[in-house]
């Protein structure tokens, strides 16, 4: 009895014990992907499964932002984000492809006809890169915007939240600050917290070369920011002036405040 085998009887003999993948591999287009957000020319659409997506549309935005701004201090950490990412390894599938960067996050690719196209809803790429570029973005708040969500973190009692609008001096006195805020907010004062949220809307800012004083209207003590890198950030100053840690629960204080 003839015992050989045709290529195809073989093939077929594999099958039945694993799945056999074959198409393009989907490293190329992963590398091309990573090289057109280093490149900052923002042409990605060719590249992703949805260019019409919200997260293909900030991406384009974010490297905009980029190279409009590559002089501005704050563009240095995306930059220096987007030079050392590369793609590490890729593992094909028959209808999805993963490959890991080298910050460790996972870019997620689609097969599309004959090629891959990336899936930026699925991928890290996007958050990465917004994380990194947050500082850059920050530099277009005024003041008013930053002494508002300064603010609004402290009554919510949100530390991370005060620490982004605040300098690194003001770091030291925000755990206190914050945890006395937790403590006082009680039904009683919820009212009144809510109703501080809505008199800051009319914050407005005395600005000075890189130093604001910023207030609600019919509030007399102001408060203090600093312009760092060309970010507005909350200064507060732990005894000795006027200013002290207490200043930023001004818009919470009672109605006897005149």
């Amino acid at each position: 009895m003839k015992r050989s085998f045709t290529a195809l009887a073989i093939l077929s003999l594999l099958a039945g014990c694993a799945t056999i993948t074959f198409g393009p591999n989907p490293e190329p287009p992963a590398k091309d992907f990573i090289e057109s957000l280093k490149s900052g020319d923002g042409n990605v659409s060719e590249l992703v499964v949805d260019s019409s997506s919200e997260k293909s549309q900030e991406i384009s935005r974010v490297l905009k932002k980029l190279k409009e701004e590559s002089k501005n201090p704050a563009a240095k950490a995306g930059a220096d984000y987007l030079d050392k990412l590369s793609v590490e390894k890729c593992f094909m599938g028959e209808s999805e492809s993963l490959c890991r960067l080298s910050d460790g996050s996972d870019l997620v690719l689609e097969r599309s006809g004959w090629s891959w196209k990336v899936n930026l809803d699925r991928s890290d790429v996007v958050a990465n890169l917004q994380e990194k570029t947050q500082a850059l973005f920050r530099a277009e708040q005024t003041p008013e915007t930053v002494a508002i969500n300064f603010t609004v973190a402290l009554i919510d009692g949100d530390l991370e939240m005060a620490k982004e609008y605040s300098t690194e001096k003001t770091h030291l006195l925000l755990p206190l600050i914050v945890g006395m805020m937790k403590m006082a907010r009680t039904e009683e004062q919820a009212a009144k917290f809510e109703e501080a949220k809505k008199e800051l809307q009319s914050m407005k800012c005395e600005i000075q070369g890189d130093k604001a004083q910023c207030a609600p209207e019919g509030k007399s003590k102001p408060m203090d920011l600093v312009r760092e890198e060309g970010i507005w950030k909350v200064e507060m100053k732990k005894g000795g002036n006027e200013d002290s840690e207490d200043e930023p629960e001004e818009p919470s204080m009672d109605d006897s405040e005149p």
